[in-house]
Formats: structure tokens, C-alpha cells, sequence
């Protein structure tokens, strides 16, 4: 039974373990999901922030670019009526144009088929700006993009204008950098924010440093590693942009790293916790088992050293009451008949004792074998008549029993119901009929004990089958009780696949059965 319950004990502290690790792996899965999944949201929402800034500074400066446009058509239109008089008109645009927008890289005037009214000898226009110029007179579309230029990396933002029926585009190239520092206020640590033209094979355009030429790379284009970062891609309204969040190599390995190093650490501590409570209680269990031991071997010394004597005592007793010896007076009579009971009540409190040692430590031994029910109960009936008459009380057995056989010990089986006689004597009425009755139920077969004394208290049914549990309520005269009566009976019966238990009735008695199952039918 210790070693069971030792196991069951390590076994308890294994499933916690277990429990515990499979809680934290979930957790630690569930954590990780969740940071990706707030890493992810929080991309998108950076980066539909700051699409939707590009977007108006890109509006805005379009919209400025045409008002200059408006202002100045006279000058635009007159670089085509004076020849003479280009350059000092691109120098008066070029100085009205600064102070309208301090950022500018370049301005340029084309004609309606898309030819620069002046010509570029510091090569700031490229044919990019031209090829996006020509495409937008053509087309009328136009997605502002990214120009290289050996000054400065820029974009162009145009507008169409006519006057006199001549037309042409106006149009001015702003520095790339200034995106960049947009992107780079807007950024969160662990991610990284770029503007790419996804039309061009995932190509960098504009970075948090500014233009793509900033950054020391041979190749422009987002690689295998860069697209499996991206946690966010939204496009910008009239570019060919696309804002573009990627976390940080390690963002998602150091927080895996630290939710495993977490883990680890409250399971560490569990585990010490439970090994040293496995510890303790291991210590707790050899201390019983050194105690049931010394208990064990003290019961059993004393018991049998007690048995001896016992006997003889009991027997000379039984003598003397019974005037074997010669006739004794009534007070001489009395003191020996208490004598005598006193010690059945100790022979009785020793067999139990043993039998209580037998049981915990499993040495019981059950010599079992097919025998009427019926046989049983007239034995022990007859066993413990003459106990029943010193009190007053009678046994009375059904008339109608069942002619069923179990297998059973019948020595065992018949302490078991002269147990529950003794008790229906001691706890029965005065002079009480005590019936006893055998019955089938379907499989098996139940012995019922009927006493007709005050029942059981409401408060000692919870205890009733305990070791030395006594309800205090035995006659006067009765041979007092060890209290282990019904605790060794209810052990023997499932021994034997067999149960015990009891209906009170308050003020009217008790009824006590136990039922086993049957083997065969007949005698």
C-alpha cells in the first residue's frame, strides 16, 4: 500500500510536470504568435501612415507645381515666341521657381512634343525624365518614380500647360532625400521602411538614409531573405511606390530566444519545487514506514505475548462463574463475572489487533471455497446464540433462503457476520428480536442484519467505517466494542468482490447487509 501510494505520489509530480511543460510550450507558442501577429498590425499601420503621407506631399507639391504654372504662363509662352530671349527667361524661372519651392534639383519646359525649350548643358533632365514627360503628353498618365541622376537621385512632379494655342509641360525634379527623412521619423525600431517600385522587379527606391544611392549595396532589388521580412506592402496613391515594412533579421528570433529562455526558467523553478516536495514527502514516507514498522512488530509482540496468558485467564474465569470450583457468593460472583467480560473484551481487542496487522501489512490469507450462503449464516448464528440469550436478545433467521453458493473464505466470512450480530446486540433493544435475512439480487446475494434499538447518530454515519470509531452508545451491560469490527469486515468483503453498508432509521434501528456475488445455484 506505501509503495502504491509512492508511485502514485511520483507518478502525480511526472503528470504535473508534464502538464506544466505542455502549459508553458502552448503559452510560449500562443506569445509568439501574438508578437508576430502585433508586429505584423503594426507594419500595416506604419506603413498605410506614411503611403498616405507621400501620397499628399505628393498631391500638395503637384498641386503647387501647377499654380507656379498658371503664374507664370506669359514667361513659359514667350520662350517660344522670343528665341533670343530663352535663357533670360529659364534664369528669371529658375530664381521665381527657388523661392517657391527652396528643395527643387531642377526645372524643365517642354513643347508639346515633348522637346525642352532650352537645352540642358549641365545634364540635369535624363532620358528617364523625358521617356516619363513624352509618356504623360502622349497618355495623360503619369506615376511620379525615381530618377538616377549623377547629382542627385530625384523624382519630377508635372504640369500640363497651354496658352495661344501652343502647350507643353512644365515640370520640376525634387530631391529623393527628403522621402527619406519622412521614412526614417516614421520608422519603429525593429522594422525598416522603404519606398520600392514593385513594377520594377521589387526595385529600392527611396530608404530611411534617402535615395537607394546611399545605401552601399550592388543590387538595388529586394532579395529572397528581404521579401520573406516583409510584414507590410501599401501601394502610394499616383506613384509607382509601394511603402514597404521589413522587421529586423533577429526581431523574431530574439523574442522566440527570450519567451524559450522564460519558459525554461518557471519550469526550472516547478521542477525544483517538485523535487524538493517529492524529497520531502519520500522522507515523510520512510519515517511512516519506520513507524508502521516498529508499530507492526509492537503490536505483534504484545499480542501474541498477550494471547498466552489471555487464555488462561479467560479460562479460569470461566470457571469460577460457573462455580466449577464450588459455590460462591453473590458479590464474589459478581466481581468475577466483570472479570470475565473484561477479559473477552481484551481477547477479542487482541485477535482484532491482529487481524488490523494482518490487513495493513497484506499477510491475510483467505482459504476460499464454494459453500452455501445459508451454511455460513446458521454457523455463525449458532456460534453466537448463546451471546445473544446472556442479553436477552435472539437471533431469528428468514425461513425463505436462497439456495445459492459463494466463494468464499468461511471462517473470514463468518467473522463478518458475527461482527454485525455482536453489534446488533450491543446496539438493539433490550431483549431485542434480531432477524436475519438472505435474499437475491440478480447476481449476487445480500445478508441483512435488522436490529430494533435507537439507529445510528447522523453525526458518526460518516465515520462508521473507520479503525476504532465508536458511536458510544452500547447498553450498559454489553461487552464493550474495539471499534475495529466493522472496519476489518468491510477489508475482508473486498477481499472477496464484497460490500458493505447500512440503513438507518432514527429511533427504530438499524439494518446492516452485506452482499458477494454468487458462483452457482444448488446445493
Amino acid at each position: 500500500m506505501r509503495d502504491r501510494t509512492t508511485r502514485l505520489t511520483l507518478y502525480a509530480a511526472i503528470v504535473f510536470l508534464i502538464l506544466v511543460a505542455a502549459t508553458l510550450v502552448y503559452n510560449g507558442v500562443h506569445r509568439y504568435q501574438q508578437y508576430r501577429q502585433f508586429q505584423k498590425t503594426n507594419a500595416e499601420t506604419v506603413a498605410l501612415g506614411v503611403a498616405t503621407e507621400v501620397a499628399q506631399f505628393i498631391r500638395e507639391r503637384h498641386r503647387m507645381v501647377t499654380l507656379f504654372t498658371e503664374e507664370h504662363l506669359d514667361q513659359v509662352t514667350a520662350m517660344r515666341s522670343r528665341p533670343v530671349d530663352v535663357e533670360s527667361i529659364a534664369a528669371f524661372l529658375e530664381q521665381r521657381a527657388h523661392r517657391f519651392f527652396p528643395d527643387l534639383f531642377a526645372i524643365t519646359i517642354l513643347d508639346a512634343g515633348g522637346n525642352p525649350l532650352w537645352d540642358d548643358f549641365d545634364g540635369l533632365i535624363g532620358d528617364l525624365c523625358l521617356d516619363d514627360a513624352r509618356l504623360l503628353l502622349e497618355t495623360g498618365r503619369h506615376s511620379v518614380r525615381v530618377h538616377p541622376n549623377p547629382v542627385v537621385y530625384h523624382f519630377d512632379i508635372m504640369s500640363p500647360w497651354q496658352k495661344d494655342g501652343a502647350s507643353g509641360l512644365f515640370f520640376i525634379s525634387f530631391s529623393a532625400d527628403y522621402l527619406g527623412q519622412l521614412l526614417r521619423v516614421r520608422q519603429i525600431p525593429g522594422h525598416q521602411l522603404l519606398l520600392i517600385d514593385m513594377e520594377a522587379q521589387n526595385l529600392i527606391e527611396i530608404t530611411p538614409d534617402g535615395a537607394r544611392i546611399n545605401w552601399p549595396r550592388l543590387d538595388y532589388r529586394l532579395q529572397e531573405d528581404e521579401l520573406a521580412r516583409m510584414l507590410a506592402a501599401i501601394p502610394v496613391s499616383g506613384t509607382r511606390w509601394h511603402v514597404v515594412d521589413l522587421h529586423q533579421p533577429g526581431l523574431f528570433a530574439t523574442e522566440q530566444q527570450r519567451i524559450i529562455v522564460e519558459s525554461l526558467l518557471i519550469f526550472t523553478i516547478f521542477l525544483l519545487v517538485i523535487l524538493v516536495t517529492v524529497r520531502l514527502l519520500w522522507l515523510e514516507a520512510q519515517r511512516r514506514i519506520r513507524a508502521e514498522k516498529s508499530k507492526d512488530e509492537f503490536v505483534s509482540l504484545v499480542s501474541h505475548e498477550l494471547r498466552t496468558p489471555l487464555t488462561a485467564i479467560r479460562g479460569t474465569l470461566g470457571l469460577l462463574t460457573n462455580e466449577v470450583t464450588g459455590e460462591l457468593n453473590p458479590k464474589t460472583r459478581e466481581m468475577s463475572a466483570m472479570a470475565l467480560r473484561n477479559a473477552e473484551y481484551l481477547g477479542l481487542l487482541v485477535d482484532d489487533l491482529l487481524d488490523l496487522q494482518k490487513l495493513g501489512a497484506g499477510k491475510m490469507v483467505f482459504k476460499k471455497e464454494d459453500v452455501p450462503i445459508a451454511t455460513i449464516a446458521e454457523q455463525a448464528i449458532a456460534s453466537y446464540g448463546d451471546y445473544a440469550r446472556r442479553f436477552g436478545a435472539s437471533f431469528h433467521l428468514d425461513e425463505e433462503i436462497p439456495n445459492v453458493r459463494v466463494h468464499v473464505d468461511p471462517q473470514r466470512m463468518e467473522q463478518v457476520l458475527a461482527n454485525l450480530l455482536s453489534n446488533a446486540v450491543k446496539y438493539g433493544a433490550k431483549g431485542d428480536r434480531i432477524n436475519i435475512g438472505i435474499r437475491r439480487i440478480g447476481k449476487r446475494v445480500r445478508v441483512t442484519v435488522t436490529d430494533h434499538g435507537e439507529g445510528i447518530p447522523p453525526e458518526f454515519q460518516s465515520r462508521l467505517f473507520r479503525a476504532f470509531e465508536q458511536s458510544g452508545g452500547e447498553r450498559q451491560h454489553a461487552i464493550r466494542g474495539t471499534g475495529l469490527g466493522l472496519y476489518i469486515a468491510r477489508a475482508i468483503l473486498r477481499e472477496h468482490d464484497g460490500r458493505i453498508g447500512f440503513v438507518s432509521r432514527p429511533g427504530e434501528g438499524a439494518d446492516f447487509w452485506f452482499d458477494l456475488p454468487i458462483v452457482s445455484d444448488g446445493d
